[in-house]
């Protein structure tokens, strides 16, 4: 079938906000209502093949996803969410491409809605993502301390003695010892500031735990990089943690891996 006759074929079968036309390569392209969270249309594409329907779109969904990433790269979780949603909507991935086939023609409607449903469902892992200026120098400090061969866990929860469950940037183990270390990052001196009020409320109570003996050292590293931070910044996080800026890199290695003097409570 000649993609002039499937786009009509399809224009038929399909509510009006549905827009078919001719494509590249054989196939017709479907325009969605549906769009992606940046306010783009997903666009869809049908091809004939043997005798059966192939549906996909041709890589845009995963491709678009990766864009929102500083890295170009997704994490294992954002991986494992993409992989649920192409369980449960029985979608398959091929070399980037969600694709989906159906064998009669009257399927195709349906098929279309599922696989738009999907690259809509993919898209919205986007918002797992951290703002991108944290989340730049988070996975800095993630490959790091891992080319360190430190044993990291990130986003860890640890209840203080208050009994708040607050999230720990990296818990990074070597040999016997735990170090719960917070980055503080920022855009501005008022998020600078703010985040350095959260991390000193986290320290205080993870140091004071509620029952048994202090379970790990902490440690503040900031991103000295974006000259936002002041001393007053330093000086307070300082009180109830050792404190590391990212550019001593050697000084970090050290203080995690124990061979520095305990700090003084």
């Amino acid at each position: 079938m000649k993609p002039h006759d499937l786009s009509e074929l399809l224009r038929d079968g399909l509510p009006s906000l549905f827009k078919c036309a001719d494509a590249a390569q054989g196939a017709v392209r479907v325009r969605t209502p549906l769009l992606y969270p940046d306010g783009d249309l997903i666009d869809l594409f049908v091809l004939e093949q043997d005798g059966t329907y192939l549906l996909t779109d041709y890589g845009d969904t995963l491709g678009w996803l990766r864009m929102q990433s500083v890295s170009g790269e997704l994490t294992e979780n954002q991986r494992a969410l993409v992989d649920d949603v192409c369980l449960t909507l029985d979608i398959r991935r091929d070399r980037g491409q969600l694709i989906l086939r159906v064998s009669e023609r009257t399927e195709i409607a349906d098929a279309l809605h599922r696989l738009g449903q999907a690259a809509l469902r993919i898209a919205d892992v986007q918002f797992t993502f951290q703002p991108h200026a944290t989340r730049s120098i988070a996975d800095e400090v993630d490959g790091w301390l891992r080319e360190q061969a430190f044993s990291i866990r990130r986003g860890v929860k640890r209840s203080g003695g208050s009994g708040i469950a607050w999230t720990v940037d990296y818990e990074v183990s070597a040999d016997d010892r735990t170090s719960l270390m917070f980055l503080l990052a920022g855009d501005t001196p008022s998020a600078a500031r703010r985040r350095s009020v959260q991390v000193f409320a986290s320290c205080s109570d993870l140091s004071a735990p509620a029952r048994g003996p202090l379970p790990a050292e902490m440690v503040s590293l900031f991103d000295d990089t974006s000259g936002v931070w002041r001393e007053e910044n330093l000086n307070l996080v300082k009180k109830v943690s050792h404190v590391v800026k990212w550019s001593e890199r050697e000084k970090l290695a050290r203080l995690l891996a124990n061979r520095m003097m305990p700090m003084t409570r």
